[in-house]
């Protein structure tokens, strides 16, 4: 029976917040398992990474449309079931993504972000003095290899010139991974122990915001998802 296996796109983005599914190539299959992090096609041509939560047998949709995963990006998982399960809960308590909870609790100097390397494979038909000859000139005196984030930081903006170069098919342009960390942050309330007498005021007055007030009061402090969750209550009432 074959396996499909159901991934997290790391995109903080609620569009993207859904489980996608990915083929196992055969020579990864001993390699995938639930908590790995793998590399998958995504988008227009991009890679993207992604964490693996679970396996599949049926698809919901067409199978030829199905696409494979690239590959593994660790020796072994970083995520442990129990791991996940943790990052399902925190997904429902705090109001986040499940990429956000799962980049939370991933172990510390793991992550991807795309950068690109240019290099030369050949001699530009073009005019010396034009700004695709100097960058093609930077490049070709730099062993004929810099990344896009350097060649921005020499010239400026080089798209324009980069695409030109392309379809001259003087350079060539790949995708490659760099490893950044990423830190979840949760915002928290506690009463101002400066305004005791107002806030027994406002509590004496009754009403939500006493309820808040006392809730904060008890509690020392408390989650704005926690006091959303425990009144039922947009973050206006906080605020105020």
């Amino acid at each position: 029976m074959k396996r499909y296996a159901e991934v997290i796109i790391d995109r903080v983005s609620k569009e993207l917040d859904k489980l996608f599914f990915y083929g196992v190539p055969d020579n990864l299959e001993n390699d995938v398992a639930i908590g790995s992090r793998v590399s998958v096609p995504f988008g227009n041509g991009r890679r993207a990474q992604a964490f693996v939560v679970g396996f599949t047998g049926e698809l919901g949709f067409d199978e030829s449309k199905l696409k494979f995963i690239y590959s593994v990006l660790d020796k072994k998982p970083i995520f442990s079931g129990h791991m996940i399960e943790l990052a399902r809960w925190m997904k429902e308590k705090y109001y986040c993504t499940f990429a956000e909870c799962l980049r939370c609790i991933m172990p510390a100097g793991i992550g991807m972000k795309s950068e690109y390397i240019i290099s030369t494979i050949g001699a530009p038909n073009l005019g010396t003095k034009t700004k695709a000859y100097s960058i093609f000139e930077y490049i070709k005196n730099n062993n004929n290899l810099a990344t896009l984030s350097d060649l921005e930081q020499e010239f400026g903006a080089v798209t324009a010139a980069l695409n030109l170069l392309l379809k001259n098919k003087s350079i060539e342009k790949t995708e490659i991974s760099k490893v950044k960390n990423y830190v979840i942050y949760i915002k928290y309330v506690s009463p101002n122990e400066a305004m005791q007498g107002e806030i027994d005021l406002m509590i004496d007055k009754g009403g939500l915001y006493a309820n808040i007030l006392s809730y904060l009061v008890e509690n020392r402090r408390a989650s704005i998802s926690d006091l959303k969750d425990f009144f039922g209550i947009s973050v206006s009432p906080i605020n105020t």
